[in-house]
């Protein structure tokens, strides 16, 4: 698999969900990191939406459900039995993902229902409880310390007990990344135990299980609205 197969893979499964634990932290990662890649999620998030809206929830017929049931066996079957799937190569996964992939998509199909129905966006609510998040240096600031970070939604403010490194010329820049795969900017940081105000949008992103992360940009921050530094540290909020 060439390395755009690769990301393209590895941006589809992030965008469907299917990433777990450092898979999917590591993918995170490469949003913030990657402008391709998290072009890439957008576009495949999009195009799983049109799916899903032109195609509402329903009940299969047995017969359908019980072909699915007895591929999926198969496919088990079958990885069970071939050791190198079991050490679960990067490409055979990324195959496999796909086969599942394009099985839901046959019985979307299968169950396409005859008339348009419109489907209404999902609301998300904003958190009111209180969040916090430990914030992790990456292996790139070895010699940097973790620090703590807390949301007030009273308030609508972030506030850090420490901070990162900048080096002269540069701006450390905080980035939110929830349940759309994408990094959005919620300002810069101004030193030691700083205080970040979120309005607008982002508030609807300050949720529990969203990812906190910083990079260093130029100074100013960010001049695409997407990160083009290294990320230094992250962490993942979490009701108190």
């Amino acid at each position: 698999m060439t390395t755009a197969e690769d990301r393209a893979a590895v941006a589809a499964e992030l965008a469907l969900g299917v990433l777990e634990g450092d898979e999917r932290a590591d993918a995170m990662r490469r949003v913030l990191a990657e402008p391709t890649f998290a072009r890439e999620v957008e576009a495949w998030r999009a195009h799983f939406a049109l799916l899903f809206a032109a195609w509402p929830d329903a009940a299969p017929s047995s017969d359908v459900e019980a072909r699915l049931v007895r591929l999926i066996d198969r496919s088990g079957e079958a990885a069970a039995n071939d050791d190198a799937v079991v050490r679960r190569s990067p490409w055979m996964w990324s195959t496999g993902v796909a086969t599942l992939m394009a099985a839901c998509l046959v019985l979307a199909l299968a169950l396409r229902p005859e008339r348009t129905v419109t489907v209404a966006a999902p609301v998300t609510v904003a958190t009111t409880a209180p969040l916090v998040a430990a914030i992790t240096p990456t292996k790139d600031d070895a010699d940097a310390k973790p620090f703590a970070a807390a949301y007030d939604a009273k308030t609508g403010e972030i506030r850090f007990a420490g901070g990162v490194t900048v080096p002269t010329g540069r701006s450390a820049e905080l980035w939110v990344i929830g349940a759309d795969a994408a990094p959005h900017s919620l300002g810069l940081l101004a030193g030691p135990a700083s205080r970040v105000s979120i309005g607008g949008r982002n508030l609807r992103r300050i949720t529990a299980g969203a990812t906190l992360a910083v990079t260093i940009e130029p100074e100013g921050g960010s001049p695409s609205g997407l990160p083009t530094g290294p990320v230094v540290a992250s962490g993942t909020l979490a009701k108190v």
